[in-house]
């Protein structure tokens, strides 16, 4: 599989909540721009998976045991994350995303 995801930069919104995602073949750059956890920030080793054309399903977990799990349509640029927290709080999110620069 041809990852469509390498070499490009994001930027997701969930309300409040905005991180700005950017993917090499294997691994994420992640900051959060603002919401409860803006500040917090990394690059950690990702899986990514097709599950149909244009659409991805990301995980990744953080240096502090949180983990993520997005469906991403590259095709609407909409946006499905499901996130634990280190602190096991559980948050489902739905949003959207850009391409940055």
């Amino acid at each position: 599989m041809k990852n469509e995801l390498a070499g490009r930069k994001f930027k997701f919104s969930y309300g409040d909540f905005e991180v700005v995602d950017a993917f090499s073949e294997t691994h994420i750059s992640y900051e959060v721009i603002s919401g409860e956890f803006k500040g917090v920030k990394g690059e950690v080793p990702y899986s990514i998976n097709q599950v149909s054309d244009g659409i991805y399903a990301i995980s990744w977990q953080e240096p502090d045991g949180a983990t993520i799990t997005h469906v991403d349509d590259l095709n609407t640029g909409t946006s499905l994350s499901y996130f634990t927290a280190s602190d096991l709080s559980f948050y489902q999110m739905k949003g959207t995303f850009i391409e940055l620069d």
